[in-house]
């Protein structure tokens, strides 16, 4: 039998990724908001893609500072900035936050409703529901368009 590290699994394993289809509808049904915006941005969902492509493992992206900034195309006194277009879609943690991370790089955790790559500890609505539970169901979690109910009763609408 071969051994596979636990690394190389999560790199040959794809991403789920439903960004497109929160997008989508949130485009669909703007007519229902007042501002008649979606409430999943444009410029959210670029940010969330881009991020996406870069899962290491579950919702998580592990990368280099610098390889962000260049991804992202800004530098790095802007990256906050850059990233807070997203809002309560992801949390950034550098060696500032978390010690376990190395110098000069960073880790993003995306809201696992968007994206998720499958894990060996636990499930994608297991994931869900920690994140929301951590943050509570906040006043700015709220505005989390894939947790509207409506956008739930129009998801299950359009798969049926």
């Amino acid at each position: 039998m071969m051994n596979i590290t636990k690394k190389e699994m999560y790199k040959a394993t794809a991403v789920m990724d439903d960004t497109d289809e929160i997008y989508s509808l949130s485009k669909d049904y703007r007519h229902l908001n007042r501002s008649g915006a979606p409430k999943f941005s444009k410029p959210k969902y670029q940010l969330i893609k881009a991020l996406i492509s870069k899962i290491s493992y579950e919702n998580v992206v592990e990368i280099e500072v610098k390889e962000l900034c260049e991804m992202l195309g800004t530098d790095r006194s802007n990256l906050h900035r850059r990233l807070n277009i997203a809002g309560s879609l992801i949390e950034y943690e550098s060696c500032r936050d978390n010690k376990e991370i190395e110098k000069g790089q960073c880790r993003i955790h995306i809201n696992p409703n968007y994206a998720w790559k499958v894990s060996y500890t636990k499930s994608r609505e297991q994931a869900i529901k920690e994140w929301y539970l951590f943050k509570d169901l906040s006043e700015e979690s709220k505005t989390d368009f894939s947790i509207n109910p409506a956008y739930v009763a129009l998801k299950d609408l359009k798969v049926s």
